[in-house]
């Protein structure tokens, strides 16, 4: 099972968060979005990704594996290891994310 959270707004279906463990949302006032903290499986990160909005990425992980995922792809990255970061950075960044915003955070 992989931990991340999914921006709401992110996504072309929320209906596939009844299918997800979901742990708590919160409403980010300053962005107006809403966060939506879950656990999910391999599989479900496949659907995601499919399901996430051109412009957008989100993470999940376990220990510190961490697996970033952008509409139709996916990168797998180690939280320790930055040079394992530099695909899904410049990937981010050539969809038009801001680089301060590839950071990947994780809970330890």
């Amino acid at each position: 099972m992989y931990k991340g959270v999914i921006v709401e707004q992110s996504i072309t279906d929320i209906t596939i968060l009844s299918s997800l463990d979901v742990q708590n949302r919160n409403v980010i006032d300053a962005q107006n979005w809403i966060e939506t903290t879950v656990f999910v499986t391999e599989e479900q990160i496949k659907k995601l990704s499919s399901l996430l909005r051109d412009g957008w990425y989100m993470h999940f992980w376990s220990g510190r594996s961490v697996k970033v995922i952008f509409r139709n792809k996916v990168f797998e990255i180690n939280y320790d290891d930055k040079s394992t970061w530099n695909s899904a950075v410049e990937y981010g960044m050539s969809i038009g994310i801001p680089y301060e915003q590839l950071d990947f955070p994780i809970d330890d």
